[in-house]
């Protein structure tokens, strides 16, 4: 890609389950991305909600409450600029997937579900989600009154730059052995976006940057990874909001 784009990693103080919390800060930040003219704001996986939701993840309240601030993220992205990625549960008549949605400018683009459900030690994504490795090719949804894209080979173009082409990925997506973004790269990604929550362990920073800066040096590509903030830690997980730039192998911010 030629030139320069500003691009935002956004990690919100979460409520845990609170989605109208969650909704409010997540468009205080979104507000600041457009102010700093930014043309791509991506969010923590399951931010709407927060991650360590867990059981509450089955709650249609909590669901349905997820959709609601969609919609009004959705709406309010009308007068801001930033293509702007944010995660969430999502009930479909399949099963509760895992996704990020990606919007702009009044429109929702895309859902781009979680691939591989960490099932291991501390994590359990298994009990509550659904795999985006189930979903035929070419589905949609309808939400909102439109058909909208939903799947994990998904590229997104920002609206006034057409080389600025995002692919969309979700935390442990980047940590298997045949990650989305080999895919999306190959078919034109220009950036890569992981929604992550990845709780703290000491040297996982460090591992998450190989993983991400060896994604970006492959793909000679950019790509933003964004993790949970501390607010998730409320269950015997802790999180440290770890968030970074990488472009062509090296950190940039």
């Amino acid at each position: 890609m030629r030139g320069f784009v500003r691009v935002t990693a956004a990690v919100p103080r979460v409520r845990v389950a609170g989605w109208e919390h969650n909704l409010e800060a997540a468009l205080r930040l979104f507000r600041r991305a457009d102010a700093a003219k930014s043309q791509v704001v991506v969010f923590p996986e399951l931010s709407l909600t927060s991650y360590t939701a867990r059981d509450l993840f089955l709650d249609r309240v909590l669901l349905d409450g997820a959709l609601a601030a969609l919609e009004v993220l959705v709406g309010e992205s009308h007068a801001l600029s930033p293509m702007f990625l944010v995660g969430l549960p999502l009930h479909t008549e399949r099963g509760v997937f895992n996704v990020a949605a990606v919007l702009q400018r009044g429109q929702l683009l895309g859902l781009v579900p979680k691939c591989y459900l960490p099932n291991y030690r501390e994590f359990e994504e298994k009990r509550f989600f659904r795999s985006g490795l189930d979903l035929p090719e070419g589905e949609t949804l309808t939400l909102f009154g439109r058909d909208v894209p939903f799947g994990k080979d998904l590229l997104f173009v920002a609206d006034g730059n057409t080389q600025l082409r995002v692919g969309v990925e979700i935390c442990e997506d980047l940590w298997v052995q045949n990650p989305p973004h080999v895919s999306l790269v190959s078919a034109g990604a220009t950036l890569i976006c992981n929604l992550s929550a990845s709780n703290y362990l000491v040297g996982k920073a460090d591992l998450r940057k190989l993983l991400a800066c060896a994604a970006s040096d492959r793909g000679k590509c950019g790509s933003i990874y964004v993790a949970a903030g501390s607010a998730e830690s409320s269950t015997g997980m802790s999180f440290d909001g770890h968030a970074f730039v990488c472009e062509n192998g090296h950190v940039i911010a």
